[in-house]
């Protein structure tokens, strides 16, 4: 009941997609969408005057990450039909297109921070080509960076540039979260093959039992139901049958 806004968007991210990974019943599916619609509305009490969200309610200080996180989750629960406050998503997008503007910064966590505000934009419709372009002639040092920004040409009709730029691009990264990002920029850049063998090495680390956030999580439950969504289509769930010698089972 108390948690931050990175812990209550990632509790309601994964929900946005839950039946394209499982087959809900009538009664599970109205479970999920109402849990997105609470966190929509709590969100209201994080977001600060400058329009960016703080990590606590009512808290003056913005996080920058966790800004671009919840519009991350606003902007995907508009596109599937949410009623998401218009008021709160263009305060929220205009704040942060006027962080994208100022910032100059070349350490490489504020590089993916930047990297992943552009992308955001991108997604919500409302993409920041002047900064993207400044961020493309910086030396990016995480293949990350890379990918998200990327991602955020495909998603504004810059496909020549997103393929150029994802081009021998490392597919191997150290923090766990980024390997969900890259295979959430694999499935936009329509990198099918390559996307799969990402959900795999996923799939493995989440069967593994380590201990992984709930933000980690969340990226990766949603970056594997977008993989599923568009090459499977199936809005039902998977059915799987394995064939033995005695038969189907």
């Amino acid at each position: 009941p108390h948690g931050c806004a990175e812990q209550i968007t990632s509790q309601a991210f994964p929900q946005l997609a839950l039946s394209w990974l499982l087959a809900l019943s009538p009664e599970q599916q109205i479970t999920a969408e109402n849990n997105v619609r609470e966190v929509i509305n709590r969100l209201r009490s994080y977001q600060t005057p400058e329009g960016g969200f703080a990590y606590w309610p009512g808290e003056p200080y913005i996080s920058e990450w966790a800004t671009s996180y919840a519009v991350n989750f606003l902007a995907n629960a508009q596109k599937q039909g949410y009623a998401v406050p218009i008021q709160m998503l263009q305060h929220a997008t205009n704040y942060m297109r006027q962080v994208a503007n100022s910032w100059n910064r070349t350490e490489p966590w504020s590089q993916q921070d930047q990297a992943y505000r552009l992308y955001v934009l991108a997604l919500a419709g409302k993409p920041d080509l002047a900064a993207m372009n400044r961020l493309k002639e910086t030396r990016l040092q995480r293949p990350v960076s890379q990918w998200l920004l990327a991602s955020a040409y495909a998603l504004s009709n810059q496909q020549e540039i997103a393929t150029k730029m994802i081009r021998d691009l490392s597919f191997e990264v150290t923090p766990y979260r980024d390997n969900a990002l890259i295979l959430q920029s694999m499935v936009i850049l329509n990198m099918q093959q390559d996307a799969y063998r990402m959900l795999e090495k996923i799939s493995k680390a989440m069967g593994s039992g380590n201990w992984y956030s709930t933000q980690e999580t969340s990226f990766a439950l949603y970056a594997a139901a977008q993989f599923v969504q568009k090459y499977l289509g199936s809005q039902k769930g998977i059915d799987i049958t394995v064939k033995t010698n005695s038969g189907n089972e």
